[in-house]
C-alpha cells in the first residue's frame, strides 16, 4: 500500500508503509489520506489486524477492480456494527441478519415510528389500516377507495 499525503511535496509524499503506532497526517488539506494501489491490477485497501500483528482481521477498500465494489468486510466471523454519535444504528451479523436500531423509512419517505395495525379481520377496516401502514413506510401507494 502507498500512502500519499496531499499537503507534503512531491518528493516526499509517497511512503510505502505498515504503520505499527498512532500516525498522524496534516497536510492543511481537506484531503488529508490518499491510498494508491501499489499493483497493476489496481487493486487497494487498508487492512486491520489483531495486535499480534499477523491475524488478518478486516479490510476498507476496493478489493476487487473486476467488480469495481468497495469492501468493508470482517473476517473475524463476527458482528458489524455501525454507530453515529456513539449510538448503535445498524447490525450486520455473522449469520447475514440486518438489525436497523430505530426508525425506517422507505423510498425516500421520511422514517416513522412503527404503525399499529387495526380493525376487524372480518371487515376491511383492516385491511384499509394495512394498506396506510404499508403507504406509511412508503413500501406501497394506497390507491385504493372506499
Amino acid at each position: 500500500m502507498s500512502v500519499k499525503s496531499p499537503g507534503l511535496p512531491t518528493g516526499l509524499a509517497n511512503v510505502a508503509n505498515t504503520f505499527t503506532a498512532l500516525q498522524k497526517f496534516n497536510p492543511g488539506t481537506a484531503e488529508c489520506l490518499r491510498l494508491i494501489a501499489a499493483d497493476s491490477a489496481g487493486d487497494c485497501f487498508m487492512s486491520f489486524y489483531s495486535s499480534d500483528g499477523t491475524t488478518f482481521r478486516a479490510y476498507i477498500g476496493n478489493g476487487s477492480t473486476t467488480t469495481n465494489t468497495f469492501d468493508i468486510s470482517n473476517l473475524a466471523n463476527a458482528d458489524m456494527d455501525f454507530y453515529t454519535n456513539s449510538i448503535k444504528r445498524l447490525n450486520l451479523t455473522a449469520a447475514g441478519a440486518l438489525n436497523i436500531i430505530g426508525t425506517v423509512g422507505f423510498n425516500n419517505t421520511p422514517a416513522i415510528a412503527k404503525p399499529t395495525v387495526t380493525g376487524a379481520k372480518g371487515s376491511n377496516a383492516a385491511l384499509a389500516s394495512l394498506l396506510t401502514a404499508l403507504a406509511a413506510y412508503g413500501l406501497v401507494i394506497d390507491s385504493t377507495t372506499a
